[in-house]
C-alpha cells in the first residue's frame, strides 16, 4: 500500500495522481462500466460485479443502474440496502452504511473534499472524511451527503417541495439525531441540534 493510499485512508492531505491510487480507481471504473451496462434481467451478473466491488457480507444490496463510485473498496454496507437511480459513492475515505437502509434517485454521498486554499489545491491534494449512516435510514432523492456526516438510527431525510436537494455539511451538521425527521431547504446553516421538521 502506498503512502498516499495510507494517507487518504487516514483523513490526511494526499496527492490524488498516485499511480496505486489511478489503477485502483481505473479498476473500479472497469467494473462499474460493465455493472451500468447489464440488461434488466442480468441480476446474477449485476450481483457479481458488486459483490467483488463493495464490502456487503450479505450479498444482498441492490443498486439501481447508473452508479458511481470512486474506489468501491471503502463502501461498506449492511443488510437490504437499496439506492434508486443514479447514486454517487465518492469513496476515498470510508462509508459505512447500516441496515434496511434506502436512498431514492440521485443521491450523492461524498467523503471527498478539495483544499479551499488554491494553492493547496492546484497542487493535487485533496482529502476525505468518513461518512456513516445508521440503520432503518430513507434518504429522499438528490440528498448530497457531504464529508464526515453522521446520520443516527432511524432518520428521514426528506427534501421538501421548494428545495431541489438536501446539503448536509461536515461544517453545519456533523450528526443527525437517532429517530429525526429532516425536511431541507439548500445550503442552510443549522446548528447540529437533533432537528423536527423544517430546519
Amino acid at each position: 500500500m502506498s503512502t498516499e493510499r495510507n494517507l487518504m485512508l487516514a483523513g490526511k492531505l494526499y496527492n490524488s495522481n498516485d499511480a496505486e491510487l489511478i489503477q485502483l480507481r481505473k479498476h473500479a471504473q472497469q467494473s462499474i462500466y460493465h455493472y451500468n451496462q447489464t440488461a434488466p434481467e442480468e441480476g446474477a451478473e449485476r450481483a457479481k460485479i458488486l459483490a467483488a466491488l463493495v464490502d456487503c457480507p450479505t450479498a444482498d444490496a441492490h443498486i439501481e443502474v447508473p452508479t458511481r463510485m470512486d474506489y468501491g473498496g471503502n463502501l461498506h454496507i449492511g443488510q437490504r440496502f437499496y439506492a434508486n437511480y443514479g447514486s454517487i459513492f465518492l469513496d476515498v475515505a470510508p462509508i459505512t452504511i447500516g441496515d434496511n437502509v434506502m436512498f431514492g434517485p440521485a443521491v450523492s454521498v461524498y467523503t471527498a473534499g478539495h483544499p479551499i486554499v488554491a494553492d493547496v489545491r492546484n497542487e493535487d491534494l485533496e482529502y476525505g472524511h468518513p461518512i456513516t449512516i445508521g440503520s432503518n435510514v430513507w434518504i429522499g432523492g438528490n440528498a448530497v451527503i457531504c464529508p464526515g456526516v453522521t446520520i443516527g438510527d432511524n432518520v428521514s431525510l426528506v427534501p421538501v417541495p421548494w428545495s431541489p436537494k438536501i446539503f448536509l455539511q461536515m461544517w453545519s451538521l456533523p450528526a443527525i439525531q437517532r429517530g429525526s425527521f429532516v425536511r431541507s431547504m439548500p445550503m442552510m446553516n443549522v446548528s447540529g441540534k437533533q432537528r423536527r421538521g423544517p430546519i
